[in-house]
């Protein structure tokens, strides 16, 4: 892919279509660093997902990564408005 490319997409398939997203492949060049987030457990008071909410909503990071459990009706849903 091409530096700083962007891009649409969606998953799914049959009877589910997720909605799209975007992304915008790296910057080219040496004379930058990836800005990520890695987290797992959030707990249980809801205040780390609505940090990381905000943090995304204003294009802080390059990657996220996920190093934990997701599980279906656990609240954890970085996409929610």
């Amino acid at each position: 892919m091409r530096f700083c490319l962007l891009s649409d997409y969606r998953c799914g398939g049959d009877n589910y279509w997720s909605e799209v997203y975007t992304f915008t492949t790296f910057r080219a060049g040496e004379s930058w660093s990836p800005r990520l987030a890695v987290y797992g457990d959030l707990g249980t008071d809801g205040q780390s997902l609505q940090f990381l909410r905000d943090e995304i909503k204003q294009g802080n990071f390059d990657v996220i990564l996920h190093v934990g459990w997701l599980t279906k009706g656990s609240g954890m849903d970085l996409t929610a408005r």
